[in-house]
């Protein structure tokens, strides 16, 4: 009995004791799942803090930052303003105008290249405006000539190019062409001429005076060009001066100039003569347009690229300096920029 009694006592103490103990755990594990909760509560509490800073970051506007970029001005330029450099300085408009004037003013001295007998070998870029003759090209010489005489303007021009007509034939139409103003391949036949009759005098003569006048009077066209925006002179004038014999037997310096005191009177007799004629069939100079007269600028740069002592040479001659030419607005700036260029 007191065997039993002692059993029963023992299973109630236990009994209490794994209640106490699982109400110990229990407590535990409340005090636990509470800390979790809690731990839970603040990380979302934090993560939830952030996520409101962030949105409230990302909607509200960034203040614009300070940089030293300043608005771009357009550097391009009007027409009717001053400009020197087409492409550079004009929209697209505005230089396919100043191609249009340029064009319009070669048509007007006659500047329309021959292709010769290898016609079908040339190419464009070398002959412009050659459709302007091309037809003329074509026909046989006799025609050609009978045309030129008749006062077509572009079988003239076509006739002094011709390599077979007859020298004094072309002289006469040349010297026609500069009255009629259609003279930049006038000038050049000229100049060719004058200086060819001065290279012989020099290769097989003793006097050089009679090369030295011959000289003079090609150097006359070539300025008479020069001062009607026409380099169709002045390019075959500087080309030949620079080679041989002329280079070492009669230089274009200080000295020549010095020596030939007629060349001013040669320019003014020239001068007087063509605008006589001009009167005579009540013809006036044109004007050139406003891009033909920076085209001009451009050509004279590159001849002082090219031949930059003769240019100077050429300037000091008396009455050439004052010439309107001479000073155009871009003449210098194109210039600048031709020197620096390799």
């Amino acid at each position: 009995m007191m065997k039993k009694l002692i059993l029963v006592t023992a299973i109630v103490v236990a009994t209490i004791g794994l209640v106490f103990l699982d109400s110990d755990e229990s407590i535990k594990a409340e005090a636990i799942t509470s800390e979790k909760k809690k731990a839970t509560k603040e990380i979302e509490t934090v993560f939830s803090e952030k996520k409101h800073a962030a949105q409230k970051a990302n909607s509200s506007p960034k203040p614009l930052e300070k940089t030293n970029l300043t608005p771009v001005k357009n550097s391009l330029k009007t027409f009717d303003e001053d400009w020197c450099f087409a492409s550079k300085e004009l929209n697209e408009v505005d230089q396919q105008h100043a191609n249009v004037q340029v064009k319009d003013w070669e048509i007007y001295i006659g500047k329309a290249k021959s292709k010769g007998q290898y016609s079908e070998y040339a190419e464009e870029d070398f002959h412009p405006n050659n459709a302007l003759i091309s037809s003329y090209e074509e026909t046989s010489l006799e025609t050609l000539s009978e045309l030129a005489f008749k006062g077509d303007k572009w079988a003239m021009v076509a006739f002094v190019q011709n390599d077979l007509a007859d020298e004094q034939k072309k002289h006469d139409i040349a010297e026609r062409l500069l009255i009629q103003g259609n003279s930049y391949y006038a000038l050049e036949y000229l100049v060719f001429e004058s200086l060819n009759s001065a290279k012989y005098s020099l290769a097989y003569g003793d006097d050089k005076d009679i090369s030295s006048k011959q000289v003079n009077n090609a150097l006359t066209y070539a300025l008479w060009g020069v001062e009607h925006y026409n380099t169709g002179g002045l390019r075959p004038f500087l080309a030949l001066l620079s080679r041989e014999p002329f280079l070492t037997k009669m230089p274009l310096n200080e000295e020549f100039i010095a020596n030939s005191p007629d060349i001013n009177k040669r320019y003014k007799l020239l001068s007087n003569r063509i605008r006589k004629e001009r009167e005579k069939l009540n013809l006036v100079y044109e004007e050139p347009p406003k891009a033909a007269k920076v085209k001009f600028a451009e050509e004279l740069a590159i001849h002082s690229k090219l031949h930059r002592n003769e240019m100077k040479i050429l300037e000091t001659i008396e009455g050439v300096a004052s010439f309107p030419v001479m000073n155009l607005p871009c003449k210098a700036e194109i210039e600048q920029v031709m020197l620096k260029k390799p």
